[in-house]
C-alpha cells in the first residue's frame, strides 16, 4: 500500500453510455454534409477515442461479451504448436526500442521494505519490474491476455505478493478492456488470475487499495468496461483476491484507505465530463471497511463534480486533499478547486490555486499526492504538476516540458519512496520521473521501459538501424541507432513514410488533416496540406506515398485527394468515394500497388475501391465484405488483394484474386481478435492483431501465432525491407519489434543512389542520405570533403553548409565483406546582392529571439540566457548586456532609444511555451534593470508601447487564455484586463498596433479550431475578439498592418501569406510569389505604404499594398530569426545565431536615405576579389582620420574569427595590409575593420 494514496486515471464507459452516445460514435465513420474538419483540443481527444473505438465496435458500438477472453483462450491453444521456423532457423522478435521515451503509466507500487524494488503498469505496455529504483527494467507480464494495466498494489506484510489489475480506462486513448486481476506470490516472476467469475468481464481498473493490517482485504475501483452499468463501482475481496463483491455502485475512479485505521476509506463518483451516468455522485466515506458509506459535503453541487483525485497523509490521515475538476457542459473539465480537510472530512476548505493546472483536462489526467509524514506538502497534477509546502496556501510549478524542464505533461500516477518520502516518483504520458530537492531536481527513470504506443511508421531504405514512426501522446519519433529515439514532432503522431531514394525526406501526420513533410530527417517540418479544403476526416488520416514517384501522395477523407508535388497542391478526385445512405463513409485504408503505381486501393466499412488510373475513376465493390472498419487493404502481386477488419465477430481476413471484384474469407481458425494489418512474404501471410502477430502458410487455411519474444500486444503495422530481410512490427504499447525474416548472403556495400543536387547557393544547408545495399550493414566515413562536412558512421548521412566554391567529396562504405566509395563534386554559387549587406558577420553565442529598432535607429536584440544586445551604428558593433535574472530567455524587446527599453522574459528555452517570466525596464542603456512585472506560468513574448508612459504586455495566462497587462505610468504599475481573451499559445512578437486603439496578436491552436487565430482589439487592448487566421495556418511568424483595415500575416510552417482588408475579421490566402519559402517576417511602413516580406533567402517589397512584388536577395547567412525596419529604406535581418544583415537598397524607393557610415573610417575594396588559385595574396586598403588602435579581422561564413591581420596603433591616413589565404578553404569570408566603436565590413570570395 502506498503511503499516500493517489488517483488513477478516470474513465468514461463508452459501453454503458446511453444510446444517443452510441449513435454518435457510430456516426463518426460517416461524413454528413456540414461536418467540419477543425475541432477543439477536447473534441480531438474524443475523436482519438472514437477512432480506436470504432475500429473495434462499429457499427453497433459494442464488443460481444466474452469475445476477448475466448480469443485469448484460442490463442493459448495455438501457442502449443511448435515454434515457427524458416530454413531451420527459429524466428525471433527483438525489441528495438524506444528505451528512452517511455509511455503512459497508470499504475505504480514501491516495495515498502525494499523501495528500490518497484513495479509500474503501462496503459498498453504491461507490468514492469525494477530492482534498482527505476534505473533498469524488465517486462514481467508478457503472458497476460492483455497488456492494458490499471493499478498495482503490494502486500505490505508479505511483499512477495503483488496484485495487478488490468484495463486501460482512458477517455482520450485507445482504451482496451480489462482481463481481470492477476496475483503473484514470487515478487512478479509468475502470475495467476484471481477472482475469475466473481469480477465482471472486461472490468477496467482505475484504482486499487489493500488493507495494511489484514492484506487479504482488497478494494478495486471499476468505473468502466463493464457492460452492465449497475456493476460499476467499488469491489471488495476479503480472501486475497479469490472472490469479489460489489459494495458501492457509482462511477468510482479513486479508492483511498486510511493506513492508521483501514476501516476508513474515501472514494468519489462523478460524471467525468458530463456524459456518463451513475446512480450517485459525490465524495463518499466509510468507517466500517465498506459495509456502509456516508456522503461528504465539500460545498460543491454534485452535477458540477467532474473527475476528482484524492490524497491522504499516511501518518496524519485526518488530512485529506481533493483535486476536483468541473463539468462545464461543453466537454471541458477545468479545475474547480483543490479542497482540504483536517478533520477526516467533517469540514472542507477550498484552497487558492494560481492557475488551472488541469488545463481543462481534468477528465483525463488528475492526481493528488500528500507527503506521508508532513500533511503540508502536497502535489497536484493534471497537464501540469504543482507543489505546495504550506498546506496549499501557496504553490509552485514543477518544471515540465512547457516550463523549460524535462517533466512530461499529463500526470497520471504519483508515489512517495517509503524510506525517503522526499523522493517522489511521478508517472505520466512520457514515462516515469523521479523528483528530489522539493521537486527542483528531476530525473527520468524509465530507461529500457519500452511501452511507447505507436500508430505507424516506415523503414529507411537499405538500412534497418533507422526507426521512424508516429506515437500516441509522444509525437513522431526517430532513431538513427536504436534503441534510443528522438522526438522530432510533438503531439499525436500518426502514419509515416520515408522517401525511398532520398531518405532525408519523410512524412508524418498529427491529428486529423495535419500532414507534415521534412527534408532533413525531421529536424524541421513544413505542412504538406497545401490547398486541402476544410472538411471532416478521421483522427488518424489514411494516406499513401508512391514509392516509385514519392512526390505523388494520396490522402483519404470521405473522398480521395491526389498531390503530384509533395503536398503543395491537391486535386480532389471525386465528391464521395463510398456512399453511406445520405452521407459518405470516411476512408479507413489507402495503399498503392507496388507493381503498378497507377493502381490505388481504398476501403471503408463494407466497401473497397480500386482505381487503375491514379485515382480518377474507381471500381467500388459493396455487399461482399463486413460492414466494419477496414483496417488494411493491400496488394503485393498483380490481381491478388487482401483486406483486414478490426471488429469482433466478423470474418477478419479476406482475399481477392481478381483485383477486388470478388472476395473470399481466409480467416480460417484465427481467433476472434481485431486484425490491423497484413503483409505477404515468400508465399506466407503475416497479420498484425491485438494479440500480436500471426502467420499462415496456406493462404489463411490455418493460422498460428508468430511467437518468439513478442507479448500479447496490439500490432498496428507490419513493414518488410527486402534489402535487409527485416520484418518490423509497429506496436501500440510495446514499441517496435524486428525479426530477421530472411538471412541474406553476405555482399559488399554498393551505392545505389547519388546526390540529387550538387549545385548549391552559398551557406545553403545540404544533406545527402546515400542508399546502400549491403550485407551485413556497413559503416561509413568521409575520406575527402570540405571543412565542416560530417558523415554519420551508421547511415552515411552527409551534412554540410555550402561555403567552398568547389569541393570534392568521397564517402566510404565498408563491411566485413568489402569496401566501396562514392565520389562527387559540389559547386557553390556565390550570391551577390545590391540590396543587402552583412554588417556583423560574427556569430553570437546565445541565440537571437527578437530584433527591434528604436526611433533613434539603435538596434536591440533579445537573446537566450538573459542576454540583451544593443548597437548604435546600424548593427556593426554591439554591446552585450546581461539581465539580473539568470538562465532565462529574453523573448521580446521594445526600445524607445539607446537608453530606454523594456524586455520580456520566459523560461530557459527560447521560442517555446516556457515558464514563469518578467518584464524588465532599463533607462541607462541596459547597465541596470528594474523588474516591473512578474507572472507565474507567464511568458512575456509580446510588448508594445504607445509612448514612454502607455504600454501593453501580453503573456500566456491560465487555462488556455492570454493575460493582457496595461500600464499608464511607464511600467511602474500594471493592470491586468478583466477579460482574458482565449489564446492557447500567444505567439511571440506578433503584437502590433496600427494606432492607439487598433491592435492584433496571434495565437496558435485556439479552442474553436486547430488553425491559428488572430486576436483584435479596438480599444487599446482592454477587450479582444478572436478570429481564425483561416484554414491551413498552424502558426504565425509575424503580423503587420498598414492601417486599421489592411494587414498581412506570414506563417513559417505552412509557408503561406494571408491578408485582410477588414481589420483582421477575415483572412484570405494571398498567392504571392514568396509562398513556399520559409517566411520569417512582414513589415508595413505606414508613412510610405511600403510592405516587406522576408524569408531565409529573399526580401520581397511592394509599394501597392501587395498588388505586385519585387524580389531582393539576402546574403545567405543561415536561418533567419527576426526582421525589423526603421522605415521603407532601412531594415535589418538577423539570423538565429546573430549574424546581422542590413538593407542598403530598396528598388521601389524614390528617395535616398542619409548614409550614416562614418567618413573617418573606410575599408577599400579588396584586390583581387574573387581570389583565384594563383593569387599571391589579397591587398586590403583602409584609411582612418585619427591616430588610434586599429584591428583588421577575417571571419568565415559561419561567423567565426579565423585570422587577425592587424591590431596596432596607427596614425591618421591611408594604409594597407595583405592577407595570405594559403591553407584556407574556398568560400566566402568577411573582413572587418574596427577602430574604437566604429566598424566596417567587406566581403571576399576565395575561389582557388
Amino acid at each position: 500500500m502506498r503511503s499516500c494514496s493517489i488517483l488513477r486515471l478516470v474513465l468514461l464507459s463508452v459501453f454503458t453510455a446511453v444510446i444517443s452516445v452510441q449513435a454518435a460514435a457510430q456516426e463518426s465513420l460517416i461524413h454528413r454534409e456540414g461536418d467540419a474538419r477543425r475541432h477543439s483540443t477536447i473534441e480531438n481527444a474524443r475523436a482519438r477515442q472514437n477512432y480506436f473505438y470504432n475500429r473495434l465496435t462499429w457499427p453497433d458500438g459494442s464488443i460481444p461479451v466474452g469475445a476477448r477472453a475466448r480469443a485469448f483462450d484460442q490463442m493459448r491453444v495455438m501457442r502449443q504448436y511448435a515454434p515457427m521456423r524458416k530454413g531451420g532457423m527459429a524466428l525471433k522478435w527483438k525489441n528495438v526500442g524506444p528505451d528512452n521515451v517511455g509511455g503512459r503509466i497508470f499504475g505504480m507500487a514501491l516495495n515498502p521494505l525494499r523501495p528500490a524494488t518497484m513495479f509500474v503498469g503501462a496503459a498498453d505496455g504491461g507490468v514492469w519490474r525494477s530492482y534498482d529504483a527505476g534505473l533498469t527494467w524488465e517486462s514481467i507480464s508478457d503472458g497476460f491476455p492483455t497488456q492494458s494495466m490499471g493499478s498495482i498494489v503490494i502486500n505490505p506484510v508479505d511483499t512477495s505478493v503483488v496484485y495487478a489489475a488490468t484495463g486501460d480506462a482512458s477517455f482520450g486513448s485507445r482504451s482496451f478492456d480489462g482481463a481481470g486481476v492477476f496475483k503473484s506470490t514470487d515478487g512478479g516472476s509468475s502470475w495467476t488470475e484471481v477472482g475469475e467469475g466473481s469480477l465482471p468481464e472486461y472490468a477496467r481498473a482505475s484504482d486499487m487499495a489493500i488493507n495494511p493490517t489484514n492484506p487479504d482485504i482488497l478494494y478495486l475501483a471499476v468505473p468502466d468496461g463493464i457492460r452492465d452499468a449497475t456493476q460499476i463501482g467499488i469491489w471488495r475481496s476479503t480472501d486475497a483476491g479469490d472472490s469479489w463483491s460489489l459494495i458501492l455502485t457509482g462511477r468510482m475512479t479513486d479508492i483511498v484507505i486510511n493506513p492508521q485505521n483501514p476501516d476508513v476509506l474515501y472514494t468519489v463518483s462523478s460524471k467525468i465530463f458530463g456524459s456518463s451516468t451513475a446512480d450517485r455522485y459525490g465524495v463518499f466515506k466509510t468507517d466500517d471497511g465498506g459495509d456502509n458509506w456516508t456522503k461528504l459535503d465539500i460545498g460543491v453541487t454534485d452535477s458540477l463534480i467532474g473527475r476528482t483525485a484524492i490524497g491522504i497523509c499516511a501518518t496524519q490521515p485526518d488530512n485529506v486533499y481533493l483535486g476536483v475538476s468541473e463539468v462545464t457542459g461543453d466537454g471541458r473539465t477545468p479545475l474547480l478547486g483543490v479542497f482540504k480537510t483536517a478533520d477526516a472530512g467533517a469540514n472542507w476548505t477550498k484552497l487558492e490555486v494560481p492557475f488551472d493546472y488541469m488545463i481543462s483536462q481534468g477528465w483525463f489526467d488528475n492526481i493528488i499526492g500528500v507527503h506521508p509524514t508532513d500533511p503540508d506538502i502536497v502535489y497536484a497534477g493534471g497537464v501540469k504538476l504543482i507543489r505546495s509546502a504550506d498546506g496549499g496556501q501557496s504553490w509552485e510549478r514543477i518544471a515540465d516540458q512547457l516550463a523549460g524542464g524535462i517533466l512530461h505533461v499529463d500526470q497520471h500516477e504519483i508515489e512517495f519512496d517509503p524510506s525517503d518520502p522526499d523522493r517522489v516518483y511521478v508517472g505520466n504520458d512520457g514515462g516515469l520521473f523521479l523528483l528530489t530537492d522539493a521537486g527542483k531536481t528531476l530525473e527520468k527513470r524509465d530507461r529500457g521501459l519500452s511501452i511507447t504506443q505507436f500508430i505507424g511508421g516506415d523503414m529507411y531504405p537499405g538500412n534497418d538501424a533507422f526507426v521512424f514512426g508516429g506515437t500516441q501522446d509522444n509525437g513522431t519519433l526517430r532513431s538513427f541507432d536504436q534503441p534510443s529515439f528522438d522526438l522530432v514532432l510533438y503531439g499525436d503522431g500518426g502514419h509515416g513514410y520515408i522517401h525511398p531514394t532520398k531518405p532525408n525526406i519523410m512524412y508524418t501526420t498529427q491529428e486529423r488533416l495535419k500532414l507534415w513533410r521534412s527534408e532533413d530527417f525531421g529536424r524541421t517540418w513544413t505542412w504538406a496540406i497545401g490547398d486541402l479544403p476544410n472538411e471532416g476526416s478521421l483522427f488518424y488520416i489514411a494516406y499513401a506515398m508512391d514509392k516509385t514517384d514519392p512526390d505523388v501522395l494520396y490522402l483519404g477523407t470521405y473522398r480521395m485527394y491526389r498531390s503530384t508535388n509533395a503536398g503543395q497542391t491537391w486535386q480532389q478526385m471525386q465528391t464521395c468515394l463510398f456512399n453511406a445512405g445520405g452521407g459518405c463513409y470516411y476512408i479507413t485504408a489507402v495503399s498503392i500497388a507496388p507493381y503498378d503505381p497507377r493502381i490505388v486501393l481504398a476501403a471503408a466499412p463494407g466497401q473497397t475501391g480500386v482505381s487503375y488510373d491514379e485515382g480518377r475513376t474507381w471500381d467500388v465493390v459493396n455487399g461482399q465484405l463486413p460492414v466494419a472498419s477496414c483496417s488494411a487493404f493491400r496488394t503485393f502481386e498483380p490481381g491478388i488483394m487482401y483486406a483486414t477488419f478490426s471488429r469482433y465477430e466478423v470474418e477478419k481476413v479476406w482475399k481477392s484474386v481478381d483485383y477486388g471484384k470478388n472476395w473470399t474469407s481466409i480467416t480460417g481458425d484465427l481467433p476472434d481478435v481485431p486484425v490491423n494489418d497484413v503483409i505477404s512474404l515468400d508465399g506466407k501471410l503475416v497479420i498484425g492483431t491485438d494479440l500480436g502477430a500471426f502467420i499462415s502458410e496456406d493462404e489463411g487455411g490455418s493460422w498460428q501465432r508468430l511467437d518468439g519474444g513478442m507479448p500479447t500486444v496490439s500490432v498496428q503495422r507490419l513493414l518488410y525491407q527486402e534489402e535487409t530481410g527485416i520484418l518490423r512490427a509497429i506496436t501500440h504499447g510495446r514499441g517496435v519489434y524486428d525479426m530477421q525474416w530472411k538471412t541474406l548472403p553476405e555482399a559488399p556495400p554498393q551505392f545505389v543512389s547519388r546526390p540529387d543536387t550538387t549545385s548549391l547557393h552559398m551557406f545553403q544547408p545540404w544533406v545527402y542520405a546515400p542508399v546502400v545495399q549491403s550485407s551485413p550493414r556497413p559503416r561509413f566515413r568521409l575520406l575527402e570533403g570540405p571543412s565542416g562536412m560530417t558523415v554519420d558512421p551508421i547511415l552515411g548521412i552527409v551534412r554540410w553548409t555550402g561555403s567552398d566554391l568547389l569541393a570534392q567529396v568521397t564517402i566510404e562504405a565498408k563491411n566485413t565483406v568489402g569496401t566501396t566509395s562514392q565520389t562527387f563534386t559540389l559547386r557553390t554559387e556565390d550570391v551577390a546582392s545590391s540590396e543587402w549587406e552583412i554588417v556583423s558577420p560574427q556569430r553570437m553565442d546565445a541565440h537571437v529571439n527578437h530584433a527591434f529598432v528604436a526611433a533613434d535607429k539603435s538596434l536591440w536584440l533579445a537573446r537566450d540566457t538573459a542576454w540583451v544586445s544593443v548597437s548604435t551604428d546600424e548593427g556593426r558593433n554591439w554591446d552585450h548586456l546581461r539581465l539580473p535574472q539568470d538562465e532565462v530567455s529574453v523573448l521580446s524587446v521594445f526600445a524607445f532609444d539607446r537608453d530606454n527599453a523594456f524586455v520580456g522574459t520566459g523560461g530557459p528555452q527560447s521560442l517555446v511555451n516556457t515558464g514563469s517570466g518578467h518584464v524588465w525596464k532599463t533607462t541607462d542603456g541596459g547597465q541596470t534593470w528594474t523588474d516591473v512585472l512578474y507572472g507565474i506560468d507567464s511568458r512575456f513574448g509580446n510588448l508594445h508601447f504607445f509612448d514612454m508612459q502607455r504600454g501593453i504586455a501580453v503573456s500566456q495566462g491560465a487555462q488556455d487564455s492570454a493575460d493582457v497587462f496595461l500600464t499608464s505610468d511607464g511600467g511602474q504599475t500594471w493592470t491586468r484586463t478583466d477579460e482574458r481573451p482565449y489564446a492557447r499559445i500567444p505567439l511571440y512578437n506578433t503584437l502590433t498596433f496600427a494606432d492607439d486603439d487598433n491592435g492584433w496578436f496571434a495565437s496558435s491552436n485556439v479552442y474553436e479550431s486547430d488553425d491559428a487565430s488572430v486576436l483584435r482589439t479596438t480599444d487599446g487592448g482592454r477587450t479582444w475578439q478572436v478570429k481564425s487566421a483561416g484554414s491551413g495556418i498552424g502558426s504565425v511568424s509575424d503580423i503587420a498592418f498598414i492601417d486599421e483595415l489592411k494587414g498581412w500575416l506570414v506563417d513559417e510552417i505552412s509557408r503561406r501569406v494571408k491578408r485582410t482588408v477588414a481589420g483582421g475579421q477575415r483572412w484570405i490566402s494571398a498567392f504571392y510569389p514568396m509562398t513556399g519559402e520559409r517566411l520569417v517576417g512582414v513589415h508595413a511602413d505606414r508613412a510610405s505604404g511600403v510592405v516587406w516580406i522576408l524569408s531565409d533567402q529573399h526580401a520581397w517589397v511592394s509599394n501597392d499594398a501587395g498588388g505586385s512584388w519585387t524580389k531582393t536577395t539576402l546574403i545567405p547567412a543561415g536561418v533567419m530569426q527576426s526582421v525589423t525596419f526603421a522605415d521603407s529604406l532601412l531594415g535589418w535581418a538577423v539570423t538565429k545565431n546573430g549574424i546581422v544583415e542590413r538593407q542598403i537598397g530598396n528598388p521601389l524607393a524614390t528617395g535616398v536615405r542619409d548614409e550614416p557610415l562614418p567618413a573617418d573610417l573606410t575599408l577599400g575594396a579588396a584586390y583581387p576579389n574573387p581570389v583565384q588559385h594563383n593569387a599571391d595574396g589579397v591587398m586590403i586598403p583602409f584609411a582612418t582620420d585619427r591616430t588610434g588602435t586599429v584591428s583588421l579581422s577575417v571571419y568565415n561564413a559561419a561567423g567565426k574569427e579565423v585570422a587577425v591581420l592587424l591590431e596596432q596603433s596607427l596614425p591618421a591616413g591611408e594604409h594597407f595590409t595583405t592577407w595570405d589565404p594559403f591553407g584556407f578553404s574556398n568560400g566566402v569570408y568577411f573582413i572587418t575593420l574596427r577602430s574604437g566603436s566604429r566598424a566596417v565590413t567587406r566581403r571576399v570570395v576565395l575561389a582557388r
